[in-house]
């Protein structure tokens, strides 16, 4: 995980701090310190005289307000004196870069594909072009440590980058041998006996050439790497995971060789932030834990450590990283939860004592990723923060160092009220999860059938849960139902019932449910036949807006999918795309719905003649005709041009009748870079232009594979359950075709 990193470059003696980058994840079980005074006892107090923010960072800059995002860095990409930023998300994966285009403002989002989760992500000139290229540790599709290479015209090139084909996760780039050139260390988490810490040097022109990493044992979450003695060689430690893990430290002899190994704390570490937090010159180590807060070891500048009273032992956090919040000139610490609670923060008084400040970030969400830099050049570090099912975001501070609302102009980065990720709802009103399964939670109205064994004879009871969520059976009176699952009432009502009966033995289910509802408005029913349209349908469990569309007969033919609104009870308005949903697979915007939900699907209000673009493009979508007429080149300029996996040569237009289409091949290699205008297709109301990645040789074949899609572009609803299968295409992958 990156943060801000301690880097030994050639000639020097002592620490630099590089601009950019803080890294890490998180998850301990407990500690035991070697060589390090006894750690005291955790103090959570307010300190007189502290000073505390006047304004909130309630609001940040959003450069983008969803997807799944694990991982980010800051730095100049492209040395034109401004930070850029970059972030890795998962599912599917990718690289987002948003290049400064003036202090504390950027440019639109640039996308590179990944096949995989992006789980770190670090960058440095791996080449020596001068040009700094990003590094990330990637795993699912792929996996392994994968280079994406910059161009000086901002394009992108995904390149292998060591020769790691496990699984990792944090990764970071220093000169560990002191040589000039730029090296990877990476944290392998693949099995306990093909796992350790490695280190690739790097040969100045983009190779590397030898494995030198200090262990090859044992599970490893994250890596951090200071010169922790003071010796001018830079160290590396390593954060273990599993039943006999330590939090070890490895001081580097110079050349690349490695001391043995020095266990600071005992425990499950899960990320690793190297810092000077307490401002005395000595690099020191936050390092975050499962359940068990996070961990300070204070540097003494000869590779041992003092543990710091920590002013947070219980809760688990993904990422941690020290900086002044408050503008006192002392570091203050803000970490990232993994239980949907946001940031938190605490104030350092520069002394022993922290006090909490609650409401200074959001109090709700997962993070995973911080980095501090100065974004907008005055002077004071920012925060920019990656967020699961949340986007990147970024607090710009004052000049007096706080976190202020009132201390920037959030201008078109302002964040829009966007769906969260579905993947990390695990209770409503609805449903509740546990052990992985989705169970839903009785009310008043529904229907009860409860199983009453004698030996093998079952006799079958039904019972509707009444007005005040309250049942009786047999000898148990006035029962309190209302928000269990069948298990849990399972369990209660045997309990009740053993007051009576020995051993008793029930089963029990819902057959109708009648509870809980949704109400579903505006232009459904397009499928016909009986049922369906508008009206109110009951939620049986944890249901998505895809699902009761469908059950409420699909979307009528000029339904504007992508401006669907969700009214919460609370009225909180909720905007999705569902046709974002359907074609990108993007559950961000399939909403898991909650009792009380009103579902308004808008009809399009303006006809207009409009074309698709698809496949190995930076931004697939649907895109209507400017003027009369629009040609492919047009239309390819408006998705945003072809991606570099893209077979330019290859490009096809689907044309005409759904069940009977037209396929156009198109050579748009020879048009944009031979300029053929002859294969500048002009298109017609309804095309589907497709990109692909690979080549496309039997015609009949395509036509088969992407009759799915053309139905889902002209009747998005009907093909529900295609939507998956079709996204491939869309994306420009047909590997999972027969």
């Amino acid at each position: 995980m990156e943060n801000m990193k301690y880097r030994q470059t050639t000639g020097e003696t002592g620490l630099r701090i590089p601009r950019g980058m803080f890294w890490l994840l998180a998850c301990v079980i407990g500690f035991l310190i070697i060589g390090c005074y006894g750690p005291a006892p955790p103090k959570k107090i307010e300190p007189p005289g502290m000073k505390t923010p006047t304004q909130v960072a309630a609001i940040p800059q959003g450069l983008t307000t969803g997807g799944r995002f694990k991982a980010v860095c800051v730095a100049d990409l492209d040395n034109d004196g401004l930070l850029d930023v970059a972030g890795g998300t998962a599912g599917p994966g990718s690289v987002a870069i948003w290049y400064g285009k003036a202090p504390g403002k950027f440019d639109t989002m640039i996308s590179v594909p990944v096949r995989g989760d992006v789980l770190d992500i670090t960058a440095g000139d791996a080449d020596s072009n001068g040009l700094l290229d990003l590094f990330v540790s990637v795993q699912q599709e792929n996996f392994g440590i994968f280079q994406i290479a910059q161009r000086p015209d901002h394009k992108w090139t995904v390149r292998e980058g060591p020769p790691a084909t496990q699984f990792y996760r944090g990764i970071e780039v220093a000169d560990i041998n002191n040589d000039g050139f730029m090296d990877i260390a990476a944290a392998n988490r693949t099995s306990e006996n093909r796992s350790g810490l490695q280190v690739w040097l790097g040969d100045g022109k983009g190779g590397w050439i030898t494995q030198i990493g200090p262990t090859q044992q044992g599970l490893y979450m994250d890596v951090g790497i200071a010169d922790f003695n003071e010796d001018g060689v830079l160290d590396i430690v390593g954060a273990g995971w599993g039943v006999d893990a330590n939090l070890n430290m490895w001081l580097g002899t110079g050349g690349g060789g490695w001391s043995s190994v020095l266990k600071l704390a005992a425990g499950s570490y899960y990320g690793i932030t190297v810092d000077d937090f307490n401002n005395d010159g000595h690099a020191d180590i936050l390092a975050t834990t499962y359940r068990a807060g996070f961990n300070i070891f204070f540097g003494r500048g000869n590779g041992r450590f003092r543990f710091f009273s920590i002013p947070e032992d219980t809760g688990s956090y993904h990422t941690v990283l020290a900086m002044d919040m408050d503008g006192d000139g002392f570091k203050d610490i803000v970490a990232g939860s993994l239980e949907n609670r946001g940031l938190r923060t605490w104030l350092f008084d520069g002394i022993d004592k922290f006090a909490t400040i609650p409401e200074l970030f959001p109090e709700t969400g997962f993070y995973y990723a911080m980095v501090n830099d100065d974004l907008d050049g005055d002077g004071v570090a920012d925060l920019t923060t990656a967020a699961f099912g949340d986007g990147v975001k970024i607090w710009l501070s004052g000049r007096s160092g706080a976190l202020s609302q009132g201390n920037f102009n959030v201008g078109r980065l302002t964040v829009q009220q966007t769906p969260t990720d579905t993947d990390i709802i695990r209770e409503n009103a609805v449903f509740t999860t546990a052990a992985g399964i989705d169970e839903y939670k009785i009310g008043p109205g529904d229907i009860l059938e409860i199983t009453f064994w004698k030996g093998t004879t079952g006799t079958r009871e039904e019972l509707a849960v009444r007005p005040d969520g309250r049942i009786s059976f047999g000898y148990v009176e006035d029962l309190y139902v209302q928000g269990l699952t069948a298990r849990q009432l399972d369990g209660v009502l045997s309990e009740r019932l053993q007051e009576f009966i020995k051993v008793p033995r029930i089963d029990i289910r819902v057959t109708e449910f009648a509870s809980k509802y949704v109400t579903i408005l505006g232009a459904v029913g397009g499928w016909g036949g009986t049922g369906g349209g508008p009206g109110k349908y009951e939620l049986t469990g944890k249901r998505r807006v895809v699902e009761m569309l469908a059950e409420a007969g699909g979307p009528m033919q000029d339904a504007n999918l992508r401006d669907v609104r969700i009214t919460r009870k609370n009225r909180q308005v909720v905007r999705a795309n569902l046709y974002k949903a359907l074609t990108q697979g993007d559950l961000t915007q399939d909403l898991v719905l909650d009792d009380g939900d009103t579902i308004y699907v808008p009809l399009v209000t303006r006809a207009s003649n409009r074309v698709y673009v698809f496949g190995e493009v930076d931004k697939p979508g649907v895109y209507p005709f400017v003027e009369d007429e629009m040609r492919i080149a047009d239309a390819i300029a408006m998705a945003g041009g072809d991606t570099v996996f893209a077979k330019r040569e290859h490009v096809k237009v689907v044309r005409g009748d759904i069940d009977n289409p037209q396929v156009i091949s198109v050579d748009f290699k020879a048009l944009a870079e031979g300029g053929d205008q002859t294969q500048n297709l002009a298109l017609v109301n309804g095309d589907l232009v497709y990109v692909p990645r690979s080549f496309i040789g039997d015609i009949n074949r395509f036509i088969k594979q992407v009759t799915p899609l053309f139905r889902l572009i002209i009747f998005p609803a009907q093909t529900v359950n295609e939507y998956g299968r079709a996204s491939d295409y869309l994306r420009g992958d047909q590997t999972n075709f027969p």
